[in-house]
């Protein structure tokens, strides 16, 4: 603002100049008149005394604002949770070997077999797991392969366990575990006697 008040005061000098050598002399109220009347009749009294018609220049040093630009391109946010088109689920049905508390000898080979049903929709594969959670292992593999069996199926699940060579009683409890590693269905247990093998007393002839 303050370049264009001082250009104004140059054109106005200028012009007072000009009228000076021509032999005129506005001052004050007058010369403000004479401008007004200048203008109101266009730019030709300003091109014959100065031969262009009058230009006006405005400087400012202010930068102008930046505007962000906006992206028509939306990136879709990613899903919060994995879909999952099926459910694994298992239901006990019975002992299909080495009923619950059955005696059992010392270090005696034992396979232990339940009858089980997926109840679930989600087909057995190769990614479903039976694994050891508690108890006594009785010498088993901690994980073994899961029965392969399609939804409303039944299946066997048979694992081989050897005794312990200290009498007592024993249990341990099976998981099923999807591919995912998520626990689902019954859970399986076994649950044995192991007694030292009977002596036969001998019989002496007389």
């Amino acid at each position: 603002m303050l370049n264009v008040v001082a250009t104004y005061r140059q054109v106005v000098d200028i012009f007072r100049q000009g009228l000076t050598r021509v032999g005129v002399m506005i001052s004050g109220a007058h010369f403000l008149s004479y401008m007004m009347a200048m203008a109101s009749s266009g730019c030709a009294a300003a091109t014959a005394i100065t031969g262009q018609p009058p230009t006006l220049i405005i400087s400012t040093t202010e930068k102008p604002t930046a505007h962000a630009t906006e992206s028509a391109t939306l990136t879709p946010a990613a899903p919060s949770t994995t879909l999952q088109t099926c459910t694994n689920n298992a239901h006990f049905i019975a002992d299909h070997t080495i009923p619950d508390f059955s005696t059992v000898d010392l270090g005696a080979p034992l396979s232990k077999q339940w009858e089980i049903r997926n109840t679930g929709t989600c087909s057995w594969g190769p990614g479903h797991r039976v694994v050891f959670i508690e108890g006594s292992a009785l010498n088993a593999n901690l994980e073994q392969a899961l029965y392969p069996a399609p939804p409303n199926t039944n299946a066997i699940v048979d694992i081989y366990m050897v005794a312990p060579e200290i009498p007592g009683d024993y249990q341990g409890y099976w998981q099923l575990y999807d591919p995912d590693g998520r626990a689902f269905g019954d859970k399986l247990y076994i649950k044995i006697k192991v007694i030292p093998p009977t002596v036969t007393p001998s019989t002496n002839p007389d």
